[in-house]
């Protein structure tokens, strides 16, 4: 069943909501959200989006930890430190950062390890377009925002990264972040597992998106199988719906207007329901088949299994 909830009030209607649905074996509750960027005005999920139902969980007695995972590309969220950095400035002073080691849910799909900390986890998806899959919501905030750097990788480029030669300075950097020593000066080697820890890392490494059809099948895959492993609750906020995802700066456009916020425990249920609701904003802006890519690569495979 989907709960939704119109634009006005709802931040303190869907605490009380999944106050009803959490279960009181939840101690220790993840609160996913995605803090945005720097050079953004704001986070992409507001603190005061989820302010209700963390104060919720914890009068409930919850410990709780708003979280959220470092990116597979360089820049200010690779590292906890700066991603911290972004997330207090954006107004989360007790964010965390889930960096853990990869722990595998199915095969080759595998989340940080410290997620497992967790007995159940709340996910706050801000419903945008995205530039390569066409929408993004709970699905992609499970896919690309829970998963481990590997998964990462598999999802937007399906294997090896790759080197660029004329792009090595020969500063050694990709001899100490690879564990493996499949990498060096030379380039990279059979020994490579695809860990992505050198992604970011090496001047001369990086990974090129797929097709858009092959990047929302992998993205569909890793967001069903993880969605499928742990106890979640998603978010999906159709709030200030914007042309591209929040990974993207302020110079994506203003906002294309606002529709409600949709809740339920299955991903997919929850983003059809989300993507029919904001299909008027985000149509003007992606063809259906565009927009919808996602989510109907992930009820192909629902269907096939």
């Amino acid at each position: 069943m989907i709960f939704f909830k119109p634009s006005e009030g709802w931040p303190s209607d869907v605490a009380d909501y999944l106050g009803t649905e959490i279960p009181e074996t939840w101690q220790r509750v993840a609160v996913k959200v995605h803090f945005g960027r720097s050079k953004r005005r704001r986070a992409g999920v507001l603190p005061s989006w989820v302010a209700p139902t963390v104060a919720m969980l914890e009068k409930r007695g919850c410990s709780v930890g708003v979280v959220d995972t470092n990116t597979l590309y360089g820049g200010e969220r690779h590292t906890t430190d700066a991603h911290l950095a972004v997330a207090h400035k954006h107004g989360y002073p007790r964010a965390a950062i889930l960096d853990g080691a990869a722990h595998e849910l199915a095969p080759g799909i595998s989340v940080p390890s410290d997620v497992l900390g967790y007995d159940g986890i709340v996910h706050f998806a801000h419903v945008t377009g995205h530039q390569v899959v066409g929408y993004g919501g709970a699905l992609k905030g499970v896919g690309m925002g829970l998963a481990h750097r590997s998964t990462k990788l598999w999802v937007h480029h399906g294997g090896v990264p790759v080197h660029k030669p004329s792009a090595c300075t020969a500063c050694g950097r990709c001899v100490e972040v690879c564990a493996h020593g499949a990498l060096s000066t030379d380039g990279i080697s059979k020994d490579c597992v695809m860990c992505a820890a050198c992604v970011g890392e090496c001047a001369a490494v990086s990974f090129g998106w797929g097709s858009t059809v092959e990047v929302a099948r992998r993205l569909a895959v890793a967001a069903l199988r993880i969605d499928d492993a742990l106890p979640i609750w998603h978010v999906a906020v159709g709030m200030d719906v914007t042309r591209l995802c929040d990974c993207m700066g302020d110079a994506q456009d203003e906002p294309l207007g606002s529709v409600g916020v949709w809740v339920g425990e299955d991903a997919l249920e929850v983003d059809n329901a989300a993507m029919r609701g904001c299909w008027p904003l985000g149509g003007r802006h992606y063809s259906k088949e565009r927009w919808s890519a996602v989510v109907r690569c992930a009820s192909g495979l629902r269907r096939n299994t």
